[in-house]
Protein backbone atom coordinates (compact mmCIF):
# COMPACT_ATOMS: atom_id res chain seq x y z
CA UNK A 1 0.00 0.00 0.00
CA UNK A 2 1.36 3.30 -1.32
CA UNK A 3 1.65 5.72 1.86
CA UNK A 4 0.52 9.36 1.75
CA UNK A 5 4.58 10.66 0.96
CA UNK A 6 5.07 7.86 -1.66
CA UNK A 7 1.85 9.19 -3.27
CA UNK A 8 3.13 13.01 -3.09
CA UNK A 9 6.52 11.87 -4.70
CA UNK A 10 4.63 10.40 -7.66
CA UNK A 11 1.99 13.41 -8.05
CA UNK A 12 5.22 15.59 -7.57
CA UNK A 13 7.29 13.82 -10.30
CA UNK A 14 4.56 14.10 -12.79
CA UNK A 15 4.37 17.81 -11.85
CA UNK A 16 7.59 18.55 -12.68
CA UNK A 17 9.00 15.56 -15.00
CA UNK A 18 12.46 17.30 -15.45
CA UNK A 19 13.22 18.38 -12.13
CA UNK A 20 16.64 17.69 -11.38
CA UNK A 21 16.39 17.91 -7.55
CA UNK A 22 13.99 16.80 -5.02
CA UNK A 23 10.52 18.27 -3.65
CA UNK A 24 10.46 18.19 0.01
CA UNK A 25 9.17 21.41 0.96
CA UNK A 26 5.12 20.79 0.91
CA UNK A 27 2.47 17.90 2.22
CA UNK A 28 0.01 18.78 -0.30
CA UNK A 29 0.09 19.41 -3.94
CA UNK A 30 -2.23 22.76 -3.57
CA UNK A 31 0.47 24.66 -1.65
CA UNK A 32 2.01 24.81 -5.35
CA UNK A 33 -0.41 27.42 -6.60
CA UNK A 34 -0.94 29.50 -2.89
CA UNK A 35 0.97 32.97 -3.60
CA UNK A 36 4.41 32.35 -2.25
CA UNK A 37 4.92 36.30 -2.30
CA UNK A 38 2.99 39.57 -3.61
CA UNK A 39 6.62 40.97 -4.77
CA UNK A 40 7.20 41.65 -8.44
CA UNK A 41 10.61 40.33 -8.57
CA UNK A 42 12.10 38.01 -5.84
CA UNK A 43 15.85 36.29 -5.95
CA UNK A 44 16.21 32.84 -4.62
CA UNK A 45 19.85 32.07 -3.43
CA UNK A 46 21.45 28.33 -3.76
CA UNK A 47 24.84 28.06 -2.04
CA UNK A 48 25.80 24.56 -2.62
CA UNK A 49 28.45 24.55 -5.32
CA UNK A 50 29.12 28.08 -7.41
CA UNK A 51 26.60 30.34 -5.59
CA UNK A 52 23.93 31.47 -7.57
CA UNK A 53 21.36 33.70 -7.74
CA UNK A 54 17.97 33.38 -9.63
CA UNK A 55 15.69 36.06 -10.56
CA UNK A 56 11.98 35.03 -10.23
CA UNK A 57 9.57 37.53 -11.71
CA UNK A 58 5.56 38.00 -11.92
CA UNK A 59 3.94 36.93 -15.49
CA UNK A 60 0.91 39.09 -16.53
CA UNK A 61 0.83 40.47 -13.10
CA UNK A 62 -0.13 37.53 -11.39
CA UNK A 63 2.18 36.61 -8.31
CA UNK A 64 4.43 34.32 -7.74
CA UNK A 65 3.79 30.82 -6.55
CA UNK A 66 5.68 28.09 -5.69
CA UNK A 67 4.92 26.39 -8.75
CA UNK A 68 6.73 28.80 -10.45
CA UNK A 69 9.35 29.12 -8.60
CA UNK A 70 10.07 25.78 -9.04
CA UNK A 71 9.70 25.90 -12.58
CA UNK A 72 12.18 28.59 -12.49
CA UNK A 73 14.77 26.69 -10.92
CA UNK A 74 14.07 23.22 -12.67
CA UNK A 75 14.48 25.49 -15.70
CA UNK A 76 17.94 27.06 -14.63
CA UNK A 77 21.52 25.95 -15.55
CA UNK A 78 22.75 26.07 -12.33
CA UNK A 79 20.40 23.57 -10.81
CA UNK A 80 21.59 20.95 -13.91
CA UNK A 81 25.37 21.86 -13.41
CA UNK A 82 27.06 18.57 -12.22
CA UNK A 83 28.09 20.05 -9.10
CA UNK A 84 24.47 20.69 -7.79
CA UNK A 85 22.80 17.75 -9.48
CA UNK A 86 25.30 14.91 -7.73
CA UNK A 87 25.54 16.97 -4.09
CA UNK A 88 24.26 15.18 -1.27
CA UNK A 89 21.94 17.62 -0.36
CA UNK A 90 18.86 17.58 -3.22
CA UNK A 91 15.91 17.43 -1.23
CA UNK A 92 14.75 21.12 -1.00
CA UNK A 93 13.25 21.32 2.26
CA UNK A 94 12.53 24.96 2.69
CA UNK A 95 12.87 29.09 1.79
CA UNK A 96 14.03 31.28 4.33
CA UNK A 97 13.43 34.81 3.70
CA UNK A 98 16.46 37.07 4.26
CA UNK A 99 16.42 39.00 7.47
CA UNK A 100 17.73 41.95 5.23
CA UNK A 101 15.52 41.64 1.79
CA UNK A 102 11.73 41.07 1.68
CA UNK A 103 12.94 39.63 -2.02
CA UNK A 104 15.38 37.19 -1.40
CA UNK A 105 14.71 33.63 -0.36
CA UNK A 106 17.85 31.42 0.46
CA UNK A 107 17.40 27.57 -0.29
CA UNK A 108 17.29 25.03 2.54
CA UNK A 109 18.35 21.59 1.28
CA UNK A 110 18.39 17.97 3.07
CA UNK A 111 20.39 15.15 2.25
Amino acid sequence: METKYEKLCLELEQQFPNCPFDISCIDELYELDEIFTNEPVIFIYDDRSNCSYLKVERINGIPITLRHVINSMSNDRHYRESDVVHDDHRFLEQFILSKHSNIQYTCFWGS
